[in-house]
Protein backbone atom coordinates (compact mmCIF):
# COMPACT_ATOMS: atom_id res chain seq x y z
CA UNK A 1 0.00 0.00 0.00
CA UNK A 2 1.26 3.49 -0.87
CA UNK A 3 0.88 6.29 1.66
CA UNK A 4 0.44 9.77 0.23
CA UNK A 5 2.37 12.38 2.17
CA UNK A 6 1.66 16.04 1.48
CA UNK A 7 4.69 18.04 2.49
CA UNK A 8 4.65 21.82 2.89
CA UNK A 9 8.05 23.37 2.40
CA UNK A 10 9.65 26.76 1.93
CA UNK A 11 10.94 27.83 -1.46
CA UNK A 12 11.36 30.87 -3.65
CA UNK A 13 13.62 31.65 -6.61
CA UNK A 14 13.20 34.97 -8.39
CA UNK A 15 13.25 34.23 -12.11
CA UNK A 16 14.40 37.10 -14.24
CA UNK A 17 14.30 37.87 -17.93
CA UNK A 18 17.97 38.81 -17.86
CA UNK A 19 19.20 36.76 -20.77
CA UNK A 20 21.57 37.32 -23.67
CA UNK A 21 23.16 35.43 -26.57
CA UNK A 22 25.65 32.90 -25.28
CA UNK A 23 29.38 33.37 -25.58
CA UNK A 24 30.96 29.94 -25.91
CA UNK A 25 32.48 27.40 -28.29
CA UNK A 26 30.47 24.91 -30.37
CA UNK A 27 31.66 21.49 -31.56
CA UNK A 28 29.54 19.04 -33.56
CA UNK A 29 29.70 15.29 -32.92
CA UNK A 30 28.35 12.49 -35.13
CA UNK A 31 28.45 8.77 -34.44
CA UNK A 32 30.37 7.15 -37.34
CA UNK A 33 27.95 6.03 -40.06
CA UNK A 34 24.85 7.22 -38.21
CA UNK A 35 21.96 9.06 -39.81
CA UNK A 36 21.10 10.88 -36.56
CA UNK A 37 23.10 11.52 -33.38
CA UNK A 38 21.70 12.81 -30.09
CA UNK A 39 24.12 13.69 -27.29
CA UNK A 40 22.17 13.43 -24.03
CA UNK A 41 24.42 13.62 -20.96
CA UNK A 42 28.03 14.22 -19.92
CA UNK A 43 30.34 13.53 -17.01
CA UNK A 44 33.83 14.90 -17.45
CA UNK A 45 35.20 13.69 -20.79
CA UNK A 46 32.46 11.08 -21.23
CA UNK A 47 29.31 11.76 -23.25
CA UNK A 48 26.40 9.37 -23.75
CA UNK A 49 23.47 9.47 -26.11
CA UNK A 50 21.64 7.70 -28.92
CA UNK A 51 22.00 7.25 -32.66
CA UNK A 52 20.02 5.76 -35.53
CA UNK A 53 21.13 4.39 -38.88
CA UNK A 54 19.49 4.79 -42.27
CA UNK A 55 16.53 2.50 -42.87
CA UNK A 56 15.76 1.89 -39.19
CA UNK A 57 13.92 3.74 -36.43
CA UNK A 58 15.50 1.65 -33.67
CA UNK A 59 17.85 3.60 -31.45
CA UNK A 60 21.28 2.50 -30.23
CA UNK A 61 23.21 3.92 -27.31
CA UNK A 62 26.75 5.27 -27.44
CA UNK A 63 29.60 6.33 -25.20
CA UNK A 64 31.90 9.02 -26.59
CA UNK A 65 35.09 10.31 -24.99
CA UNK A 66 35.88 13.78 -26.31
CA UNK A 67 39.46 13.63 -25.00
CA UNK A 68 40.47 10.43 -26.76
CA UNK A 69 37.94 10.97 -29.60
CA UNK A 70 36.71 7.40 -29.19
CA UNK A 71 33.23 5.94 -29.77
CA UNK A 72 31.62 2.83 -28.23
CA UNK A 73 28.25 1.50 -29.37
CA UNK A 74 25.97 0.39 -26.52
CA UNK A 75 23.28 -2.24 -27.12
CA UNK A 76 21.73 -4.12 -24.22
CA UNK A 77 21.93 -7.91 -24.76
CA UNK A 78 19.03 -9.12 -26.90
CA UNK A 79 17.48 -5.67 -27.16
CA UNK A 80 15.81 -4.25 -30.25
CA UNK A 81 16.56 -0.69 -29.19
CA UNK A 82 18.77 0.91 -26.51
CA UNK A 83 18.87 4.47 -25.16
CA UNK A 84 21.87 5.66 -23.14
CA UNK A 85 20.62 8.69 -21.22
CA UNK A 86 22.77 9.31 -18.15
CA UNK A 87 26.38 8.84 -17.05
CA UNK A 88 28.16 9.11 -13.69
CA UNK A 89 31.69 7.79 -13.35
CA UNK A 90 31.85 4.38 -15.03
CA UNK A 91 28.08 3.82 -14.82
CA UNK A 92 25.63 4.53 -17.62
CA UNK A 93 21.85 4.34 -17.27
CA UNK A 94 19.05 4.25 -19.77
CA UNK A 95 16.32 2.02 -21.12
CA UNK A 96 15.98 -0.71 -23.72
CA UNK A 97 13.14 -2.63 -25.28
CA UNK A 98 12.61 -6.07 -26.71
CA UNK A 99 10.44 -6.74 -29.80
CA UNK A 100 7.49 -6.99 -27.37
CA UNK A 101 7.79 -3.23 -26.85
CA UNK A 102 8.08 -3.21 -23.04
CA UNK A 103 10.86 -0.92 -21.80
CA UNK A 104 13.27 -1.88 -19.02
CA UNK A 105 15.93 0.06 -17.16
CA UNK A 106 19.64 -0.74 -17.19
CA UNK A 107 22.90 0.20 -15.51
CA UNK A 108 25.97 -0.50 -17.63
CA UNK A 109 29.47 -0.29 -16.19
CA UNK A 110 31.82 0.35 -19.11
CA UNK A 111 34.91 -0.65 -17.11
CA UNK A 112 33.61 -4.08 -16.10
CA UNK A 113 31.38 -4.50 -19.18
CA UNK A 114 28.52 -5.64 -16.90
CA UNK A 115 24.87 -4.92 -17.71
CA UNK A 116 22.42 -4.81 -14.80
CA UNK A 117 18.74 -4.84 -15.73
CA UNK A 118 16.18 -3.39 -13.34
CA UNK A 119 12.49 -2.52 -13.27
CA UNK A 120 10.48 -0.58 -10.78
CA UNK A 121 8.41 -3.26 -8.99
CA UNK A 122 4.63 -3.37 -8.97
CA UNK A 123 4.79 -3.12 -5.19
CA UNK A 124 6.21 0.40 -5.63
CA UNK A 125 3.38 1.36 -7.96
CA UNK A 126 4.73 0.62 -11.43
CA UNK A 127 2.41 -1.10 -13.92
CA UNK A 128 4.78 -1.82 -16.79
CA UNK A 129 7.57 0.25 -18.33
CA UNK A 130 10.60 1.69 -16.53
CA UNK A 131 12.43 4.68 -18.05
CA UNK A 132 15.63 5.70 -16.17
CA UNK A 133 17.09 8.96 -17.50
CA UNK A 134 19.70 10.30 -15.08
CA UNK A 135 22.30 9.13 -12.55
CA UNK A 136 24.57 10.69 -9.94
CA UNK A 137 26.49 8.24 -7.77
CA UNK A 138 24.00 5.65 -6.52
CA UNK A 139 20.94 7.78 -7.21
CA UNK A 140 18.94 7.22 -10.38
CA UNK A 141 15.94 9.21 -11.59
CA UNK A 142 13.43 8.48 -14.30
CA UNK A 143 9.75 7.93 -14.89
CA UNK A 144 7.14 5.21 -14.92
CA UNK A 145 3.35 4.87 -15.11
CA UNK A 146 1.19 4.13 -12.09
CA UNK A 147 -2.46 3.16 -11.72
CA UNK A 148 -4.48 5.45 -9.50
CA UNK A 149 -7.12 4.02 -7.22
CA UNK A 150 -10.07 4.04 -7.08
CA UNK A 151 -10.36 5.92 -10.40
CA UNK A 152 -8.22 3.35 -12.35
CA UNK A 153 -6.63 6.27 -14.22
CA UNK A 154 -3.08 5.98 -15.58
CA UNK A 155 -0.55 8.63 -14.60
CA UNK A 156 3.10 9.32 -15.51
CA UNK A 157 5.21 10.08 -12.45
CA UNK A 158 8.88 10.37 -11.63
CA UNK A 159 10.95 8.07 -9.46
CA UNK A 160 14.11 8.27 -7.38
CA UNK A 161 15.94 4.96 -6.92
CA UNK A 162 19.06 4.59 -4.78
CA UNK A 163 19.55 0.91 -5.78
CA UNK A 164 17.76 -0.12 -2.58
CA UNK A 165 14.52 1.79 -2.28
CA UNK A 166 12.09 3.48 -4.68
CA UNK A 167 10.31 6.79 -4.17
CA UNK A 168 7.70 8.23 -6.50
CA UNK A 169 7.81 12.01 -6.83
CA UNK A 170 4.73 13.77 -8.12
CA UNK A 171 4.29 17.52 -8.15
CA UNK A 172 3.97 20.33 -7.80
CA UNK A 173 0.39 20.57 -9.13
CA UNK A 174 -0.50 16.94 -8.52
CA UNK A 175 -3.77 15.65 -9.97
CA UNK A 176 -4.93 12.86 -12.27
CA UNK A 177 -4.39 15.12 -15.31
CA UNK A 178 -0.79 16.11 -14.50
CA UNK A 179 2.44 14.24 -15.28
CA UNK A 180 6.01 14.52 -13.96
CA UNK A 181 9.14 13.76 -16.02
CA UNK A 182 12.49 13.89 -14.15
CA UNK A 183 15.49 13.85 -16.49
CA UNK A 184 18.66 14.43 -14.49
CA UNK A 185 20.10 14.54 -10.99
CA UNK A 186 23.13 16.26 -9.47
CA UNK A 187 23.67 16.16 -5.71
CA UNK A 188 20.33 16.97 -4.06
CA UNK A 189 18.83 18.45 -7.20
CA UNK A 190 16.54 16.79 -9.73
CA UNK A 191 15.42 18.60 -12.88
CA UNK A 192 12.80 17.84 -15.48
CA UNK A 193 9.37 19.12 -16.39
CA UNK A 194 5.75 18.62 -15.44
CA UNK A 195 2.62 19.04 -17.51
CA UNK A 196 -0.67 20.72 -16.74
CA UNK A 197 -3.52 20.76 -19.27
CA UNK A 198 -1.58 19.24 -22.14
CA UNK A 199 0.94 20.82 -24.52
CA UNK A 200 0.66 24.41 -23.29
CA UNK A 201 1.23 23.30 -19.71
CA UNK A 202 4.90 22.20 -19.86
CA UNK A 203 6.91 23.75 -17.02
CA UNK A 204 10.52 23.03 -16.07
CA UNK A 205 11.34 22.29 -12.44
CA UNK A 206 14.26 22.13 -10.02
CA UNK A 207 13.56 19.82 -7.07
CA UNK A 208 15.68 19.39 -3.94
CA UNK A 209 14.76 15.87 -2.86
CA UNK A 210 16.52 16.22 0.53
CA UNK A 211 14.84 19.48 1.59
CA UNK A 212 11.76 18.48 -0.46
CA UNK A 213 11.59 21.92 -2.04
CA UNK A 214 11.03 22.82 -5.65
CA UNK A 215 10.95 25.75 -8.02
CA UNK A 216 9.17 26.03 -11.34
CA UNK A 217 11.36 27.16 -14.24
CA UNK A 218 9.52 29.03 -17.00
CA UNK A 219 11.60 30.87 -19.57
CA UNK A 220 10.21 34.43 -19.85
CA UNK A 221 7.26 34.63 -22.29
CA UNK A 222 7.68 30.98 -23.32
CA UNK A 223 4.64 28.75 -23.88
CA UNK A 224 6.69 25.64 -23.08
CA UNK A 225 9.79 25.10 -20.93
CA UNK A 226 11.52 21.77 -20.28
CA UNK A 227 14.63 21.28 -18.10
CA UNK A 228 16.89 18.35 -19.04
CA UNK A 229 20.24 18.68 -17.26
CA UNK A 230 21.76 20.02 -14.04
CA UNK A 231 25.32 20.47 -12.76
CA UNK A 232 26.16 22.60 -9.72
CA UNK A 233 24.33 25.93 -10.07
CA UNK A 234 23.38 25.46 -13.71
CA UNK A 235 20.33 24.00 -15.42
CA UNK A 236 19.95 23.45 -19.17
CA UNK A 237 16.87 22.78 -21.26
CA UNK A 238 14.70 24.03 -24.08
CA UNK A 239 11.82 26.44 -24.58
CA UNK A 240 9.57 27.76 -27.32
CA UNK A 241 7.61 30.96 -27.63
CA UNK A 242 5.66 30.04 -30.75
CA UNK A 243 5.57 26.24 -30.89
CA UNK A 244 7.72 26.27 -34.05
CA UNK A 245 11.19 27.44 -33.04
CA UNK A 246 12.77 25.66 -30.08
CA UNK A 247 15.70 27.29 -28.32
CA UNK A 248 18.19 26.11 -25.75
CA UNK A 249 18.77 27.81 -22.44
CA UNK A 250 21.32 27.84 -19.65
CA UNK A 251 19.93 28.96 -16.30
CA UNK A 252 22.17 30.22 -13.49
CA UNK A 253 20.34 29.45 -10.21
CA UNK A 254 22.48 31.93 -8.25
CA UNK A 255 22.41 34.91 -10.63
CA UNK A 256 18.83 33.97 -11.60
CA UNK A 257 19.77 34.58 -15.20
CA UNK A 258 18.77 32.82 -18.40
CA UNK A 259 21.25 32.58 -21.26
CA UNK A 260 20.00 31.57 -24.70
CA UNK A 261 22.18 28.91 -26.34
CA UNK A 262 21.20 28.26 -29.95
CA UNK A 263 23.39 26.42 -32.40
CA UNK A 264 24.09 28.96 -35.17
CA UNK A 265 21.43 28.77 -37.88
CA UNK A 266 19.46 25.94 -36.25
CA UNK A 267 15.66 25.93 -35.88
CA UNK A 268 15.78 23.42 -33.05
CA UNK A 269 18.45 23.38 -30.34
CA UNK A 270 18.08 20.93 -27.45
CA UNK A 271 20.69 21.12 -24.68
CA UNK A 272 20.09 17.96 -22.64
CA UNK A 273 23.08 17.50 -20.36
CA UNK A 274 25.72 19.51 -18.54
CA UNK A 275 28.94 18.75 -16.67
CA UNK A 276 30.79 21.78 -15.31
CA UNK A 277 31.31 24.12 -18.25
CA UNK A 278 30.34 21.54 -20.88
CA UNK A 279 26.83 21.37 -22.32
CA UNK A 280 25.80 18.56 -24.68
CA UNK A 281 22.71 18.17 -26.82
CA UNK A 282 21.45 18.02 -30.37
CA UNK A 283 20.21 20.15 -33.23
CA UNK A 284 18.59 18.69 -36.31
CA UNK A 285 20.25 15.32 -36.91
CA UNK A 286 23.54 16.12 -35.19
CA UNK A 287 24.95 16.20 -31.68
CA UNK A 288 26.88 19.09 -30.17
CA UNK A 289 29.21 20.09 -27.35
CA UNK A 290 29.01 23.67 -26.12
CA UNK A 291 31.71 24.90 -23.73
CA UNK A 292 31.56 28.00 -21.55
CA UNK A 293 33.26 29.42 -18.48
CA UNK A 294 31.12 28.80 -15.36
CA UNK A 295 30.88 31.57 -12.77
CA UNK A 296 32.52 30.66 -9.42
CA UNK A 297 29.39 30.99 -7.27
CA UNK A 298 27.95 28.93 -4.36
CA UNK A 299 24.78 26.84 -4.48
CA UNK A 300 21.68 28.92 -3.59
CA UNK A 301 19.57 28.24 -0.49
CA UNK A 302 15.85 28.23 -1.36
CA UNK A 303 13.17 30.06 0.64
CA UNK A 304 9.38 30.36 0.23
CA UNK A 305 6.35 28.03 0.17
CA UNK A 306 5.64 24.97 -1.96
CA UNK A 307 3.99 21.56 -1.81
CA UNK A 308 5.19 18.19 -3.12
CA UNK A 309 3.28 14.95 -2.99
CA UNK A 310 5.46 11.88 -2.44
CA UNK A 311 4.28 8.27 -2.49
CA UNK A 312 6.17 5.88 -0.23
Amino acid sequence: MKTLLTICVVLFFALTANFAPADGVWTTIDFPGAQKTQAVDADGDNIVGCYTVAGSNDQHGFLYNDKTISWTALDAPGAQGTKALGVSGANIVGSFYYPTGVSHGFIYNYKTNIWTIFDMPESAGNIGNTFPSGIDGNNIVGRCVILLLPSLAYKSVGFLYDRKTWKIIDGPESSESTATYPYAISGNYVVGYYTVNGWNGHHGFLYDYVAKTWTTLDFPEAVLTEAYGVSGNYVVGTYTGDGVHYHGFLYDCVAKKYTVIDFPGATYTTPSGISGGKVVGSFGYRGFIYTFQPAPTPTPKPTGVAVWSIYQ
